[in-house]
């Protein structure tokens, strides 16, 4: 099976597996290669290497891009920062280089092609090529100067690919600039363009067939001998390797179109539901095909198509396929079937089959009738106008991620264990306030006269216990709405916004405030107690426990408020929450970690602050409490080990723990990050538990009230019972034998 142009894909009738080389993937039975491999196992080379021609040092690039110069025009020239020399890859070697007049610009090659010769042509069109090659600095005007020069360049009734290619190449590195480029774009040297390129592709005079595929489009055309049926497929490219056709130094996306990876045939080859297909198109012609010429176009992204109903806000791909066949009236249908862009976070909600109207220069649903195979596939169905055919599939996405499994049977247990744990503590820290557990844990304070941290030590069990029952029971949210629409509608846009329902948005911000209180709580409990270690004060002030309560349920409002305020819409609440799951959102709609997003600066980044200060207190409070005091006499140090359970205490209670947290942030490796997963989630499940542990089983007055309270059970009143049984023996005998038996 032949997928290309110069590629043979090997097909493979037994289970035998492939020997696929240099990164190639088994798919089906054949090699899927890497861009720069091709053959039948990707055993042979598609790249010219590195090389030098004429003084002008090429990088490595694809056979089939161009590549250029790493030398650059000097600060101080007009294309300052732009390449030298540009020279098209082919055949393994580098051609002829083209030079840049580094003083030139767009405007000016514009207007000298009016009266132009074929050299000169020639060499304004590699100009345009260079001077389009960097994505990020292009202008909207630039755009749309580079599209008038593509269009004169292209109209010509002769191929001629010395001018033809670098024409073609600056439309491929045109659809590589940023989306917002093109919202202000004059729309009809665009326009011109894109229905000028169906038309070059079936050029009437053409003797040699137009074969050209760059990154971001793909221009075939055939003429067809006795078959009235044409496919194009496109397969899921690998795209494991830096393309070096971008001279800015940036790799290109992934999903660049590539000679490797579409395949064009006459005929309808059965759609492999397990084929790795990005996109295939079949056209049917109703009349006698011979000699009929098809052109076909495949654009890699929808960023010449603005329409005015559609308004993309995400950077999903959407590919648009374009054709012209040079006879009227014989185009049967067009059907053409798009994979699923599916995505960890992201999946389809629904679709439109449409066209591109230019009259209305937007898309249009007329003629075209979508459908999903059991499959899941989406595929649309399209009446073709005359001999001009320009489709595309509108796909409209709804958060969806993974809906959070069950609470496991051990995160219930640790959680209404750490329940009940806080609970009693909480209750026992109020009942010896006068004698404080502190006092026998941390031996530096036995003999302090301050104030014991009742207060404190109960704010944090109640916060704790609260997030433990969110947690629990509000946490998970309920599954996405599955959302089936029959009728064939242009979307208005691809990530359509659902209002807020239910009480998952209330949950979040309960659980996002009392986790802040807790990290609050805790770091005026380590603030107590570096004041008591300090001896600063005699006393801490009378006011200290108002200022406490103050801040320790103050400021987490505060931050909750202020990120409510920012965030937060009735009619678009996933900006503040996550979809599934009751918390804070932190990703984009392209499934990345997003600094705009609450999840950073309203909780990671305080909570940040505030762990670090309590670290900063652990330490300080393990060196006065570890350190040998050479005045105290061998009865007054302090055992070792009791020194070890007052530091992990003080860590324990002032939350270092989610220190795992952040490190799993920093973890790119699975196994690693499986491991602190399973760590974070063990120590903050259980950590109601470990307090209650060390901050009240482990203490003498508790140990005595629990004695106490088990000397009041009753235990169970044995009464015993005596009776004596005598048994006389035989008559001849006088022998006499008793028993007594006691129940």
């Amino acid at each position: 099976m032949a997928v290309g142009n110069n590629t043979t894909v090997a097909t493979n009738s037994t289970l035998t597996p492939l020997q696929c080389q240099n990164g190639g993937r088994e798919t089906i039975g054949f090699c899927l290669c890497p861009d720069d491999f091709t053959g039948a196992f990707c055993e042979l080379s598609n790249f010219c290497p590195e090389q030098i021609v004429q003084s002008f040092t090429f990088p490595k690039t694809i056979i089939g891009n161009a590549g250029y110069s790493k030398e650059k025009c000097t600060p101080g020239n007009t294309n300052a920062g732009f390449s030298k020399a540009t020279a098209w890859c082919q055949n393994g070697a580098f051609t002829v280089p083209q030079e840049l007049d580094c003083s030139l610009t767009l405007n000016t090659i514009d207007t000298d092609l009016s009266n132009a010769t074929p050299a000169v042509k020639q060499r304004l069109a590699s100009n345009a090529q260079i001077l389009t090659s960097i994505p990020d600095k292009l202008t909207t005007h630039n755009i749309s100067t580079a599209a008038k020069i593509v269009t004169n360049l292209l109209m010509s009734n002769e191929y001629r690919q010395d001018l033809h290619l670098p024409a073609i190449i600056t439309v491929s590195q045109l659809l590589n600039t940023r989306v917002e480029q093109f919202d202000d774009i004059t729309t009809d040297p665009i326009n011109n363009l894109t229905h000028l390129l169906p038309l070059f592709s079936v050029m009437q005079n053409n003797k040699e067939l137009v074969n050209i595929v760059q990154p971001n489009i793909a221009i075939q055309s055939l003429r067809l001998s006795q078959s009235s049926e044409i496919q194009m497929t496109l397969y899921s490219a690998l795209n494991n390797t830096d393309q070096q056709s971008v001279p800015s130094g940036k790799t290109t996306s992934s999903g660049i179109l590539s000679a490797n990876n579409i395949k064009l045939n006459t005929s309808f080859e059965p759609l492999d539901e397990q084929f790795p297909i990005d996109f295939q198109v079949n056209v049917k012609l109703t009349t006698e095909s011979k000699g009929i010429g098809v052109g076909l176009v495949l654009y890699n992204n929808d960023r010449f198509f603005r329409s005015q109903v559609f308004h993309p806000s995400s950077v999903f791909r959407r590919r648009v396929f374009m054709g012209h066949i040079d006879k009227e009236n014989v185009l049967d249908y067009v059907k053409f079937t798009v994979m699923d862009q599916n995505r960890s976070v992201i999946r389809v909600r629904d679709f439109a089959c449409v066209f591109w109207d230019y009259k209305k220069k937007d898309w249009s649903t007329e003629g075209c009738e979508k459908k999903v195979s059991v499959y899941g596939r989406r595929t649309c169905k399209c009446i073709g106008n005359k001999n001009f055919v320009n489709f595309a599939m509108l796909m409209s996405f709804q958060s969806n991620p993974e809906v959070i499994e069950a609470l496991s049977m051990i995160s219930i247990i640790g959680c209404a264990l750490s329940v009940t744990g806080l609970v009693i503590t909480g209750i026992f820290q109020i009942l010896t306030r006068k004698v404080h557990s502190a006092y026998y844990l941390f031996p530096t304070l036995r003999k302090s006269r301050r104030s014991s941290p009742t207060l404190l030590m109960v704010s944090i069990c109640i916060s704790m216990v609260i997030v433990y029952l969110l947690f629990i029971f509000g946490i998970q949210n309920s599954p996405p709405i599955e959302y089936t629409v029959e009728e064939n509608v242009v979307p208005e846009s691809d990530f359509p916004l659902d209002p807020d329902d239910g009480p998952c948005t209330m949950f979040t911000a309960l659980l996002h405030y009392f986790l802040l209180a807790t990290f609050t709580w805790n770091m005026l409990y380590a603030a107590h107690i570096f004041l008591l270690i300090k001896n600063t004060i005699a006393r801490l002030p009378r006011y200290f426990g108002i200022l406490s309560s103050v801040v320790g349920w103050g400021l987490p409002a505060v931050v909750v408020g202020i990120t409510l305020g920012i965030t937060y819409r009735a009619e678009n609440p996933l900006n503040y929450r996550q979809k599934a799951m009751c918390w804070l959102a932190a990703l984009d709609q392209n499934d990345r970690f997003d600094m705009l997003k609450p999840m950073l600066w309203g909780f990671l980044l305080p909570a940040a602050v505030m762990l670090l200060f309590n670290i900063a207190i652990v330490c300080y409070f393990s060196y006065i409490t570890c350190r040998t005091n050479p005045n105290l006499n061998s009865s007054q140090v302090t055992p070792l080990r009791n020194k070890m359970l007052s530091c992990l205490s003080i860590a324990v209670v002032l939350g270092l723990s989610w220190v795992i947290g952040y490190l799993m942030l920093l973890e790119t490796k699975p196994i690693m990050h499986t491991i602190l997963s399973f760590a974070f989630c063990l120590c903050n499940t259980t950590q109601g538990v470990q307090i209650f542990v060390l901050f009240t089983l482990r203490t003498p007055i508790f140990k005595e009230k629990a004695l106490a309270c088990f000397k009041l059970i009753r235990t169970p009143v044995l009464v015993r019972h005596r009776q004596t049984f005598e048994l006389w023996g035989a008559e001849n005998t006088h022998q006499e034998e008793s028993y007594r038996a006691i129940d």
